[in-house]
């Protein structure tokens, strides 16, 4: 099974094959990242760190939640941030034209300038 970039932001948005430069036109529901949120701060608070990009992706395929097809295609990505206070993943629209962001906040609306801030880019 393929994994999705993960890591680097700027790396899983450059323009080559399966991109979210591709995916960024698909729409990611407000559900969908309020998922994902809950996940990866129960998995976080649960086990006593972040999981990894590899480990949240690999949680969602087992748990055939529809968000593994939008991290998968690269419509969201994860950060494999290891800091609660950082942000976790993010709509790929999101670092282009501002949109949806996943952190210890919960769900946030961005501009893209104040996500390349929080990304420290």
């Amino acid at each position: 099974m393929p994994m999705p970039a993960v890591g680097n932001p700027v790396q899983a948005l450059a323009p080559a094959g399966n991109t979210p430069l591709g995916a960024a036109r698909r729409v990611v529901a407000m559900a969908d990242m309020r998922d994902l949120q809950l996940f990866i701060d129960t998995a976080s608070l649960a086990g006593g760190k972040m999981p990894s990009g590899a480990e949240i992706y690999e949680a969602l395929v087992a748990a055939r939640a529809p968000t593994a097809a939008l991290v998968k295609d690269g419509t969201i990505v994860l950060t494999g941030t290891r800091e609660r206070e950082s942000v976790w993943a993010f709509e790929a629209n999101a670092y282009l034209k501002g949109g949806l962001v996943v952190s210890q906040n919960g769900v946030e609306r961005l501009t893209a300038d104040e996500l390349k801030q929080r990304l420290g880019k």
